[in-house]
C-alpha cells in the first residue's frame, strides 16, 4: 500500500494538503517550526529541528564554525533521523509539500513527488539550477530559491498553485480551486481541520489586515514595519489584525485598541467559512488573492526593502490579473 508523506514548513501548505488529500491518521507528517507548536501537538508528526547559519560581520572563519557548530549538529541530526525513518517506510511512497526546505531531499531521490504552493515564490521567476554533488544530496542540502526546489526536477509530477502563471512549471502544474476541494471533503475531515487548526468561529469583518513575518525573517526592519502597520491602522481605526503564523511580535500590546486574531489558523478559513470581509489589506501576503479582488487593497506607502517591493509588485500583478 502506497504511502502518502507529507513535507511543509507552513500553516498554509499543510492546509492545502488537507484540502487536496483530505485527512487520513495513516498519512506521514514532518513538520519543521514553521509549524508552530500548538498545531503540531494535534497530528501526529515527526519533528525537523529548525537549523539556520548565523553570520558574523567581521567574516572571521573560525569565529564563524564555532558559533554555527550547534547548528550543524541539528542538521546532521535531522537528516539521519529522516533517512532511518525512510528506511522503514519504504520506496512505495508519495511525497507531497516542499521541495525547497532543509529536510526536503525526498522531493530529489523518490519517483512520485508534488509540490504545494508555498506563496510568491511559486510564481517569481528563480534562479538556474544548483548542481550539488552527492554529499550534499546525502545531507538533505539544496539550494533554496532553486528551479528544482519549485518544480523543475524530473522527481517532481505534479505542482499544485492557485493560479496560473509559472511558466517553468505550467506543464505539471494543477490549478485547485480551495472552495470546490472544502465542498468535495466530508463534515467529518472539516471538523478535524477545524480542530487541527483551533479554529472558532467569527463574525463577519469590515476590514482585515493580513501581516506576515518581515522583521523575523530579516526582510524588513522592525519599526519601518511597524511604521507601515500603524500608517494602515491610522486609515481603518477599526481593522481586526490577522498575524502571519511565523510573527513573535505580540500585535496586541503594539496596537491595544484592535482586535488581533489567533496567529496560526489559516487565514483561508475565514472565506470557506462563510464570513464576509468588506476589504482586506496587506503588503505582499498572497492570502489575500482567495477574497474577491475588487475588495483587496495593497499598502500604498514607500518601502525601503527591494525584496519586499518585488513582492508587492508581483501581487499587484495577481491582483490585476484576477480583475481582468
Amino acid at each position: 500500500m502506497t504511502k502518502r508523506i507529507c513535507t511543509v514548513d507552513t500553516v498554509y501548505s499543510l492546509f492545502l494538503y488537507f484540502l487536496i488529500n483530505g485527512v487520513s491518521d495513516d498519512d506521514l507528517f514532518i513538520f519543521s517550526s514553521g509549524v508552530p507548536e500548538d498545531i503540531r501537538k494535534n497530528i501526529n508528526h515527526v519533528y525537523f529541528p529548525s537549523s539556520r547559519f548565523k553570520f558574523c560581520a567581521d567574516d572571521n572563519l573560525i569565529k564563524f564554525a564555532v558559533m554555527n557548530l550547534g547548528v550543524c549538529f541539528r542538521q546532521l541530526y535531522g537528516i539521519l533521523k529522516l533517512r532511518l525513518l525512510m528506511l522503514f517506510v519504504g520506496d512505495d511512497v508519495e511525497i507531497y509539500g516542499h521541495g525547497h526546505t532543509q529536510f526536503s531531499y525526498m522531493f530529489y531521490e523518490y519517483e512520485n513527488a508534488y509540490l504545494i504552493e508555498d506563496g510568491l515564490a511559486n510564481y517569481r521567476k528563480l534562479e538556474s539550477n544548483f548542481i550539488s554533488n552527492r554529499l550534499l544530496n546525502f545531507l538533505g542540502l539544496y539550494i533554496k530559491g532553486s528551479k528544482s526546489g519549485y518544480g523543475t526536477h524530473e522527481n517532481i509530477k505534479k505542482v499544485y498553485l492557485t493560479y496560473e502563471g509559472f511558466c517553468d512549471v505550467s506543464s505539471k502544474a494543477e490549478i485547485i480551486d480551495l472552495n470546490a476541494l472544502w465542498e468535495n471533503l466530508s463534515l467529518e475531515d472539516h471538523l478535524k481541520i477545524l480542530k487541527i487548526f483551533n479554529f472558532s468561529n467569527l463574525e463577519n469583518i469590515d476590514v482585515l489586515l493580513i501581516t506576515q513575518a518581515f522583521s523575523e525573517d530579516n526582510l524588513m526592519d522592525l519599526n519601518e514595519e511597524m511604521m507601515i502597520y500603524s500608517e494602515i491602522v491610522e486609515k481603518y481605526p477599526n481593522i481586526i489584525i490577522k498575524p502571519h503564523p511565523r510573527e513573535v511580535k505580540d500585535y496586541s500590546k503594539i496596537f491595544p485598541d484592535n482586535t488581533v486574531l489567533d496567529k496560526h489558523f489559516p487565514v483561508e478559513l475565514l472565506v470557506l467559512m462563510g464570513i464576509k470581509i468588506e476589504k482586506t489589506v496587506t503588503i505582499s501576503s498572497t492570502a489575500v488573492l482567495h477574497f474577491p479582488a475588487s475588495e483587496i487593497e495593497t499598502y500604498w506607502g514607500d518601502i525601503n526593502s527591494s525584496h519586499v517591493k518585488k513582492s508587492r509588485e508581483a501581487l499587484e500583478c495577481l491582483i490585476k490579473g484576477l480583475k481582468d
